[in-house]
């Protein structure tokens, strides 16, 4: 039995011989992989601090892009909007011209209708009133006639 309790004493001590070994060796992985690690986190911040760079540059350059869009844009919609102002007067001006010249054009044509009609209204009047005179004159022919004719019937007859 004292020989399988030397057998056993040995095999313990390559055991821990083995794992002594393997906590060198753990030891040494993880100092490597600290330093292969620390080596890709060095390389992977400055990946992604470059990428935080560029990021804020096109974000920079988006607001400034869009800056001078919105800036052009509203010089834009202002010139358009004085176009169509200075349009809308010279549109209304204009109307407003054309309607003036319309109603002008409009009193002349009916004071000269007024005028027109008093004017025929006087020759009318002339008219009427030269056929009064001239049915006077033939009443009053009429009645010289009738006068005549009496006068002379009253001669034959001896009346006068």
């Amino acid at each position: 039995m004292e020989g399988r309790i030397a057998r056993l004493e040995s095999d313990v001590a390559h055991i821990r011989t083995d794992v002594a070994d393997m906590k060198a060796d753990i030891r040494d992985l993880r100092s490597k992989m600290d330093a292969g690690f620390s080596e890709e986190r060095k390389r992977t911040d400055a990946a992604f601090a470059q990428v935080r760079s560029e990021i804020a540059d096109v974000r920079d350059k988006m607001e400034t892009g869009f800056a001078d869009v919105r800036d052009k844009m509203e010089t834009g919609f202002a010139d358009v909007r004085d176009k169509m102002e200075t349009g809308f007067a010279d549109v209304r001006d204009k109307m407003e011209t054309g309607f003036a010249d319309v109603r002008n054009k409009m009193e002349t044509g009916f004071t000269e209708g007024r005028q027109s009609i008093a004017q025929l209204s006087v020759a009318l009047e002339k008219a009427i009133g030269g056929s009064r005179v001239s049915a006077l004159e033939t009443r009053v022919w009429g009645l010289v006639t009738i006068g005549g004719v009496l006068v002379i019937i009253a001669r034959a007859f001896k009346w006068v």
